[in-house]
């Protein structure tokens, strides 16, 4: 982004959780690539995960963004059935849920997925696709 801003900032918690948080600016399709070699990377590491997209501040995307993303799932498809336990989608934007109900119709999700206009209900779709671990009378998650 022009202003040093990153359009998709990918925190990874305990190798368990991966959450995206994208920008509120139209990403370039140079800077939507570089957010589909960050899945690149996860996939690349063989290790099973969760993945949530909070989208809530975007707005719009390019519509070649979908062909991007169709061309990509279906590349990747063999991986990320095996690896991506769960995904969960956080859009408000009209206009990008359409395109990501357009992309889905085309390549439907391989593992669980959900979109969803409110951060708390993906978040509980997401751990009830991990199972809970107890150590030390605390508990955390793991991917089933």
């Amino acid at each position: 982004m022009s202003d040093g801003e990153q359009f998709a900032k990918f925190n990874i918690y305990e190798g368990l959780l991966v959450h995206v948080e994208l920008g509120a600016k139209s990403p370039t399709i140079q800077e939507f690539r570089e957010f589909l070699a960050g899945i690149t990377q996860l996939l690349d590491n063989g290790v099973p995960f969760t993945f949530f997209v909070d989208a809530s501040q975007l707005g719009t995307v390019p519509m070649a963004t979908s062909v991007e993303t169709v061309t990509f799932l279906r590349q990747e498809r063999p991986r990320i059935a095996q690896l991506m336990k769960a995904s969960a989608i956080f859009i408000k934007s009209e206009f990008v849920v359409g395109l990501l109900n357009w992309v889905f119709t085309l390549q439907p999700p391989v593992s669980p997925n959900v979109v969803v206009n409110d951060a708390a209900e993906g978040m509980r779709f997401i751990e009830q696709h991990m199972t809970p671990v107890h150590v030390d009378g605390v508990t955390t998650h793991r991917n089933i």
